[in-house]
């Protein structure tokens, strides 16, 4: 938990009252003290605060830009202070920490890294001031990057775990996308499984559990569901299903052809419309946004082996005025969520994913599972919703939490109440102008692989509606923009017509939203972290409320103006004149309302608010004709009897009142055309065209032309017709979340693959995306080509070099390294600047396609630099002598040896030499000594800090191997050797062991001679135990020929004038005897 600062009652400063007047416990100034924290009486004492104590210069390879101690020790008593540096050309920025216990496993003084990299893009210009640390956790603010913050064990621990923005950014990953409803392995199937469906089985089975099913594989079979049928015992369950394979829990006993039937066992979803998202869990706890929710998950019954309503469903909704069969036929629910990266937890520290539902009825959001994520999950993560109860609903603050309130940069942070506060910040983004259009079209599953028609196969967006649509743009952690409308407002809105043809085929409509250019200032990883990364469309349509009225079909053209006819008292009666003579402007549309219609058609209010139960009455609601019955063939099986989705204009309800009171009903007396009267049949009784005539139910009156013509008194056609009442109109200023999402990079690439119609730029490709550390200038890398959206070459393409950044280091453009060549469009090295080193480099490649049009592409490429094998010089010696008692350099292996970069001031680094044999006498018997250790090579680094690459000889070789060869084999490697990809070279050198040669050394026979001696070249070959080199021992062999052999010397050698002239002074002697020294006299003296 934070620090809690109490507010302290003693020991407080004071500087308002005279010092007379100071109450006790009470000081005027101090320096250097601290308020003791107690739960005594002493709470507030003033202690002095314990001085400094150096610990010696720590250093660091850059510049310290900020630090921050901790304010309470650790258990063991330590401390711990953590430090930021901007890193210099040596190193990474980074942050160290220090702690002052001994029993670190670095010595005191030595800061450690726990967070290191170019992603930190610490300024030297920018210092942290805002550091702090709350419940292990640290959080820095420099307002150069937006907010961050670390696990300090985390860190600790492991040093690397920290490697990118998305794990040390305060705000989170947004995840953007909704879950898509999708078969887990079908794109072409909706996810949404029905509650029943059957299957035949193919073959007769006597107590069996295997079942072979027969058909096409069926979507709606899955596990857990009860199996029933002839044959078919209680509570026999689905184990698996395979198509054409399914095993069961029991074993059935069924004939050929017999048909299974198959229920989920739950049905919680039958009265539901519900809606799916997700969140991320962070491994530091925190909790991701919610992500959109997806589409309503419902199926409708009715179309549950029927593609639309069957005559006893439509006569059904007509008489209980409502469509029984209209709810959920859900059973499970599978979705697919699309996760940033194939490696979560790696990339963004996400270790869990909360699968959330919510229902149309209420406000709030409920958590139906909690799954664990790892680095093995595939990227398109599923689940399926088995209709399980939720384990808990989401607070409030997180239900109504769309992003963080994290601002994009901060100067200043702090901690109070436990919350963290930055100051002086900036945030929100300029607002983009972005041209689209609004318009409608025929649902499609192919738009931005949305797969609409597979995921929701019943859904169409409301017609005779307007909608407003505006987009919202995020970056990668969800800081969102307003809702964006084009320049041209008006192009923003469009109205859904009704769809009047045959619906046979016809998926539905969908909104649709048409871009004439791309989203500027978009999201690139290594140029614009924080650019547009995600768009969404939002809808914006007022017309809210309504009912839909299901009710008998509408009776028109009554009363009839027809002025002759035939009374027929028996059978049918011609209604012309019934009661009196009426003319066309008389006939109306009556419609029977019945049921819960006589509440969604009220009547009129009349004084005081109060509506009279009987009698004709107005009514202020006003009727949309959705199916109409038409006068067609009068036959009621719901076939030609129905004019689908009527688009007529909105209808006013003249007048509601029961069919006797809006005079239906026969009269007693006809007058004919010569003025006679004839008594009717059943006077005063309803017509019998009225739905259920004898009931006396409340009609509309509607104008005339809106039903089955009525030419006579039959009973009623019982046929169906659909109304709507005239929605109610909301005030609100509100635009509703869609599932329509994307990254913004898609739908730029998208735009910009249809441009001007020529089928622009949509992808920049190079030929080969690897050079070599050898380049030099103008190396080519590869041929640069753009293809359109469907991956065609598009010719006539020029291409401009925007910028070129090393993964490595995000800070510096090195554009200049590289350029491309006017005409081949060859994308080259501009100078011989590359080393490989251990590992190499990849190079993020920015680059602009532009056609002949003018269509634009900004496309990313990576190309990676490859090692070149090191080379031992071609003038590098391949054999050379030793005076076998000699240790010295036989070779200088690293003259003109290079690792292979064409970069003189580093083609030399990373060079290491080593001896891969020796064999002695390779010409004869052959021997490898390598493991005598013989020779050696020198390395950078090694003990004494020699020169690298010089060969010498480690030891003394006896006088007999005098002559004697050993054939060396060199290797050199370079930093970027593996064994999977060795890198290196070898050299053969031979070396001949020889006597030492004692050159032009004056010689006498004996000492008087010696003052005239005569010079000659000797050599000397020496015993183990004498190592004066060229120095002249007892016991050292001289001979007078480099065969050696018996060729001795004999008499005395001067070794060292003493006076400087053999005529003057002292000699030294050496007397030999068989060309052995046997002595020798340091003061012999030639003189007479």
């Amino acid at each position: 938990m934070p620090e809690i600062k109490n507010t302290f009652l003693k020991g407080k400063m004071n500087k308002d009252l005279d010092a007379r007047l100071i109450p006790n416990g009470e000081y005027i100034d101090a320096q250097n003290i601290h308020i003791t924290k107690s739960e005594g009486s002493d709470v507030g004492v003033v202690q002095n605060i314990k001085g400094n104590s150096a610990i010696g210069n720590i250093t660091f390879p850059g510049i310290v830009i900020g630090y921050i101690a901790e304010s309470e020790s650790l258990a063991d008593g330590s401390n711990r202070i953590f430090y930021f540096f901007k890193g210099d050309a040596n190193a990474q920025d980074a942050i160290y920490y220090y702690n002052t216990s001994a029993s670190m496993p670095d010595p005191p003084g030595n800061p450690q890294p726990i967070v290191k990299g170019s992603f930190l893009n610490f300024s030297a210009s920018k210092l942290i001031t805002g550091v702090n640390i709350i419940d292990g956790l640290l959080f820095w603010t420099d307002d150069n990057n937006q907010p961050r913050k670390i696990n300090i064990q985390k860190a600790i621990d492991s040093p690397s775990y920290y490697d990118n923005e998305d794990k040390i950014s305060v705000a989170k990953y947004y995840p953007y996308n909704p879950p898509q409803v999708l078969h887990p392995t079908v794109d072409t199937q909706t996810g949404i499984q029905k509650l029943t469906t059957t299957a035949s089985v193919n073959g007769a089975l006597v107590a069996q559990t295997a079942v072979a099913l027969s058909g096409t594989i069926n979507y709606d079979i899955f596990v857990g569901q009860v199996v029933t049928g002839a044959g078919v015992a209680n509570d026999t369950l689905v184990v698996t299903y395979n198509h054409p394979s399914l095993v069961l829990n029991k074993p059935i006993t069924v004939a050929n052809a017999a048909v299974l039937s198959f229920k989920s066992n739950e049905n919680r979803l039958e009265e539901e419309f519900v809606k799916f998202a997700y969140r991320y869990k962070f491994s530091d706890g925190e909790y991701s946004v919610i992500s959109p929710f997806t589409q309503t998950c419902f199926l409708p019954k009715s179309y549950n082996g029927s593609p639309g309503l069957t005559d006893s469903q439509i006569k059904e909704a007509f008489k209980t005025t409502e469509i029984s069969s209209m709810i959920n036929d859900a059973g499970q629910v599978n979705l697919r969520i699309k996760l940033p990266s194939a490696n979560v937890t790696t990339d963004y520290g996400i270790t869990k994913i909360e699968i959330l539902y919510k229902e149309a009825d209420n406000p709030g959001i409920k958590a139906v599972a909690q799954e664990t994520l790892t680095d093995a999950n595939a990227q398109d993560y599923t689940y399926t919703y088995k209709l399980t109860l939720p384990f808990k609903t989401l607070t409030e603050d997180q239900t109504i939490r769309v992003f963080d309130n994290v601002p994009r940069q901060a100067k200043s942070q702090e901690i109070a109440g436990n919350r963290l506060i930055y100051g002086n910040f900036l945030e929100n983004y300029s607002m983009p102008s972005i041209d689209f259009e609004a318009g409608y079209v025929n649902r499609a599953s192919t738009a931005l692989d949305q797969n609409w028609n597979n995921q929701y196969p019943h859904q169409s967006v409301k017609s005779r509606r307007t909608y407003q649509i505006g987009l919202v743009l995020a970056d990668k952690y969800g800081r969102q923009s307003p809702v964006i409308l084009p320049s041209d407002v008006n192009k923003s809105s469009v109205k859904v017509p009704v769809h009047t043809a045959s619906p046979s085929g016809w998926n539905g409509y969908a909104l649709r939203v048409e871009f004439n250019d791309v989203i500027p200032e978009a999201y690139d990883p290594l140029t614009r972290k924080f650019g547009w990364y995600s768009w969404r469309v939002v809808v914006k349509q007022t017309e809210q409320s309504y009912y839909n009225i299901y009710a008998p079909g509408v009776q028109d053209s009554f009363p009839h103006g027809a002025t002759t006819g035939t009374l027929n008292t028996t059978a049918t009666q011609i209604l012309d004149g019934v009661g009196g003579n009426y003319s066309a402007d008389d006939e109306r549309s009556w419609l029977v309302l019945h049921g819960d219609n006589i509440n969604k058609v009220p009547r009129e209010a009349g004084d005081g608010g109060i509506v009279e139960a009987n009698g004709i009455s107005g009514s202020e609601i006003s009727l949309y004709p959705v199916i109409s019955n038409a006068s067609l063939d009068h036959t009621g099986t719901g076939g030609d009897d129905f004019v689908f989705n009527s688009d007529g204009n909105l209808v006013d309800v003249i007048s509601i009142g029961s069919a006797k009171e809006q005079g239906l009903v026969f009269p007693a007396y006809k007058t004919n055309d010569d003025g006679t009267s004839v008594a009717t049949k059943d006077p005063g009784e309803v017509f019998g065209f009225v739905y259920e005539s004898t009931k006396n139910h409340l009609v509309a009156e509607l104008p005339d032309g809106y039903g089955f013509k009525r030419l006579d008194d039959g009973a009623d056609t019982l046929n169906l017709g659909i109304w709507e009442t005239k929605p109610i109109k909301s005030g609100l200023d509100i635009y509703y979340e869609t599932s329509l999402v994307g990254l913004v990079a898609d739908l730029n690439n998208e735009i910009d693959s249809v441009g001007s119609g020529t089928g622009g730029p949509h992808n920049i490709v190079i030929d080969n995306s690897s050079f070599s550390e050898s380049a030099t200038t103008n190396t080519v890398i590869g041929a640069l080509s753009a293809e359109n959206s469907s991956g065609s070459t598009i010719s006539n393409v020029t291409f401009v070099l925007n910028s070129v950044f090393a993964l490595s280091n995000l800070s510096e453009n090195l554009v200049n390294k590289f350029n491309i060549e006017n005409g081949t469009n060859n994308l080259r090295t501009s100078s011989p600047s590359f080393y490989y080193g251990s590992s190499g480099e990849t190079y993020s490649v920015s680059i602009t396609a532009t056609d002949q049009y003018g269509v634009d592409k900004i496309d990313n490429l990576l190309i990676t630099l490859s090692n070149a094998a090191p080379t031992f010089s071609n003038s590098l010696s391949s054999a050379g002598n030793v005076a076998h008692y000699s240790a010295s350099v036989l070779l200088n292996a690293a003259s003109n040896t290079f690792n292979g970069s064409a970069d003189t001031t580093r083609n030399t680094e990373g060079l290491v030499y080593s001896i891969v044999s020796v064999h002695y006498d390779p010409d004869g018997n052959n021997t490898d000594v390598t493991s005598s250790n013989l020779f050696s090579i020198t390395n950078t680094g090694d003990t004494g800090n020699p020169a690298a690459g010089e060969l010498k000889n480690t030891n003394y070789f006896a006088a007999n191997q005098v002559g004697k060869i050993y054939r060396i084999l060199l290797k050199v490697r370079d930093a970027g050797h593996t064994s999977a990809a060795p890198s290196e070279d070898t050299h053969t050198f031979n070396v001949t062991l020889v006597p030492g040669t004692l050159l032009n050394k004056p010689t006498a026979p004996n000492a008087p001679q010696l003052c005239n001696p005569t010079t000659q070249t000797l050599y000397i070959t020496k015993p183990s135990s004498n190592t004066g080199g060229t120095t002249i021992e007892v016991g050292d062999s001289i001979y007078t020929d480099i065969a050696l052999g018996t060729n001795y010397f004999y008499g005395n050698i001067i070794t060292q004038p003493i006076g400087g002239l053999y005529d003057q002074g002292l000699y030294a002697q050496v007397q030999t005897s068989n060309g052995v020294v046997e002595y020798i006299n340091l003061n012999v003296s030639c003189a007479p």
